[in-house]
């Protein structure tokens, strides 16, 4: 049986303050040994840099709940545009050749994060906010499927063992998972395209005169309505969660710098990491918390 607990992570540029031993594993990847962790949840976040999030009075639940509660990276970097790409390299340390938004649903060949999953019997879902059915591979009202990368590898698909169809579920069966005691070792969230910050809703309470601001308020009023339950598991608390964002402003480190925020069970609060970090630190680093083979062969320098 795995020995973690979910654990929900936020990416951001963080510096570091004392951090415990052992909580970076190499140089090259984040997360460490999370005692009392049986799952590990992702959450990605919208175009949104570093600066623009963290200490912004119109996001109080990620500046004044997670990140007093948790781990702060604040050197953490995404590593191309447009968006699509970033996705790739999170779930399989490279895009592929992908470089633009568009490119095809059930395309890209090669193994993935969830392949591995797949293969080494470690259980994992994919919950996409408003999808309409399973594994949706084209884009429907706030639904983006650019989003939703395990829509895009091959291994998954038709031609190969089809887990997309069973496993990438919308986002609405995460509570029944919760309220069975059936969520999986490792959990995906593609919140949509409002939620995550993408786009602006223009609706209360996120009404502020400023497209940027409603866009960073939609997020962390979603966070804030949605990630204590997902920590909770049902009363387990035996979640640890990273919420990241796929890319920011400029091309620092090829993507900009953004925001990583670790929360959940076994993770020391007021604390911060300034390791220089990427998206492929990350990959191999979700790799490692399950004993997979690492995807990425090495982390880019910044």
């Amino acid at each position: 049986m795995l020995r973690y607990s979910l654990t929900v992570i936020v990416l951001a540029l963080a510096t570091s303050a004392a951090v415990p031993h052992g909580l970076i594993r190499s140089p090259d990847s984040v997360l460490g040994s999370t005692p009392g962790s049986n799952h590990l949840a992702i959450i990605v976040m919208e175009n949104k840099s570093y600066g623009q999030v963290i200490g912004n009075a119109n996001a109080p639940y990620i500046n004044s709940t997670m990140i007093p509660s948790g781990r702060l990276y604040t050197n953490y970097f995404a590593v191309l545009h447009p968006s699509l790409p970033d996705y790739l390299v999170i779930t399989s340390g490279s895009n592929s050749g992908c470089v633009i938004d568009g490119c095809l649903r059930n395309s890209i060949p090669g193994p993935s994060l969830f392949s591995e999953m797949n293969t080494a019997g470690v259980s994992w879902k994919a919950y996409a906010e408003s999808m309409q059915g399973n594994c949706r591979l084209g884009n429907v009202g706030p639904y983006l499927v650019r989003h939703n990368p395990a829509t895009y590898y091959t291994s998954l698909g038709a031609g190969g063992d089809k887990t997309c169809a069973s496993k990438d579920v919308p986002y609405t069966m995460l509570a029944p998972d919760i309220a069975a005691n059936t969520l999986p070792q490792f959990v995906w969230i593609t919140p949509n395209q409002y939620s995550d910050m993408h786009t602006d809703q223009n609706t209360a309470p996120c009404q502020l005169g400023n497209a940027l601001q409603n866009q960073i308020c939609q997020g962390d009023t979603w966070l804030s309505n949605n990630l204590p339950a997902l920590l909770s598991n049902g009363g387990r608390n035996d979640v640890t969660a990273l919420v990241v964002w796929d890319e920011g402003v400029g091309a620092s480190g090829g993507g900009g710098q953004v925001a990583m925020i670790e929360v959940g069970a076994g993770v020391p609060a007021h604390t911060t990491v300034s390791t220089p970090l990427t998206h492929y630190g990350l990959v191999n680093a979700v790799a490692d918390w399950f004993g997979l083979p690492r995807l990425s062969a090495t982390a880019p320098p910044l």
